[in-house]
């Protein structure tokens, strides 16, 4: 009788091998996934137009039964809580996100002390758990849902605050994920938490320049704001209406501004310029004659702070102000002053400004007839 060669071996060596070659289908499977989100989330301007399918891709390539994001977040009270926002689910397993009871999830007990798997979410930790192995309000959760695994990620921003978190179930099989498969998914969530952050970013840049724009047209002086590493300009509606033009008209970079300018005043302001960003000075001051679409010259009195990067300056943020009453004014007060000193000059007799002192501080020129005064300016 001829003995069987044994072949537990390999048998066992074949399984090793075939067990090797789903681990790396899986994670080529989920870098694929994670590669869609880089090209959505990043290249859209709304994170949670492409979501679902990341999820969805997520949950094909992992092979588990349900993925889920849940957002960490006060409620109306004040209470720390959570939301699943987006999840995608086997079929025929139902979603969660449209769920009530995984709204405003409480995050802690009645005395407001933070669940363990919470707190350990906060610390940036991934967070396993088999259903063998938990327990009481857990092992309820896992038994309603068929989930024989659990593993979660954290989702945190840059600046450390917890936004939330991505959770795997797999109703299939107890299994403990790899390390090299907890990096893609610390990948997956790092790409979530940039486009998070994208977006409030832009959210409060437009709350910005919406508060400037209105606060540009509730000013009685013009705004202007020059972006000189881009030639870009922006003028207030209020700017316009000073130079007497319809919104919009000062289209033309900073051109639109010099071009309204008188050519000398225009010359004069562009080597003030000059002079003060070759001096590294941050403020501007200036005055001058702009011409209006009917013809009429109005004075500007023109302010500016100048803001430097490395090299030169970057950007001018400034306000034009109509001075021309006060020039007005100035120009009628110089007049009177020199028909003043006319009058005076050419008076027979002579004529004497005394301070509170005594002291002689203008004559006019008919005191030279009388040289007995003695008399110095």
């Amino acid at each position: 009788m001829n003995e069987s060669a044994p072949v537990a071996p390999v048998s066992a060596e074949r399984e090793s091998r075939a067990a090797a070659f789903v681990e790396l289908t899986r994670r080529a499977g989920m870098l694929d996934a994670v590669g869609y989100a880089a090209t959505l989330l990043v290249g859209t301007g709304d994170w949670r137009a492409g979501i679902e399918e990341l999820l969805r891709r997520l949950g094909l390539a992992t092979g588990v039964s349900r993925v889920s994001l849940f957002e960490a977040h006060r409620s109306l009270a004040g209470e720390l809580v959570q939301s699943c926002r987006f999840d995608w689910a086997e079929p025929p397993l139902p979603s969660i996100s449209s769920d009530p009871r995984y709204t405003e999830m409480s995050l802690g007990d009645a005395g407001q002390v933070i669940e363990e798997w919470s707190l350990r979410r906060m610390r940036g930790e991934v967070v396993q758990a088999l259903r063998s192995e938990v327990t009481g309000y857990t092992r309820q959760v896992f038994d309603e849902h068929g989930t024989l695994s659990f593993v979660s990620v954290p989702v945190t921003l840059s600046n450390g605050d917890w936004w939330g978190w991505l959770g795997f179930d797999d109703c299939r099989v107890e299994r403990l994920w790899k390390p090299l498969e907890i990096d893609v998914l610390r990948t997956a969530t790092a790409l979530i938490a940039g486009a998070i952050e994208r977006e409030r970013t832009q959210a409060r840049l437009r709350l910005s320049e919406e508060r400037y724009a209105l606060a540009a047209r509730g000013a009685n002086d013009g705004l202007w704001d020059w972006r000189i590493d881009r030639n870009e300009a922006y003028f207030s509606p209020r700017l316009h209406e000073i130079l007497g033009r319809p919104e919009g008209d000062l289209a033309n970079g900073i051109e639109g501004l010099f071009l309204a300018l008188m050519p000398e005043d225009r010359q004069a302001l562009r080597q003030n310029l000059a002079r003060r960003f070759g001096k590294f000075r941050r403020k501007l001051t200036a005055e001058c004659r702009a011409i209006l679409p009917d013809g009429s010259i109005r004075w500007l009195g023109i302010r500016g702070q100048i803001v430097y990067g490395q090299g030169g300056p970057v950007r001018v943020v400034g306000w034009v102000r109509d001075i021309t009453d006060r020039k007005l004014a100035e120009q009628r007060l110089q007049a009177s002053e020199a028909r003043l000193r006319t009058i005076l000059d050419t008076a027979g007799d002579a004529i004497v400004s005394i301070d509170a002192a005594g002291r002689v501080v203008e004559f006019n020129r008919a005191r030279s007839a009388f040289s007995a005064i003695g008399v110095t300016k």
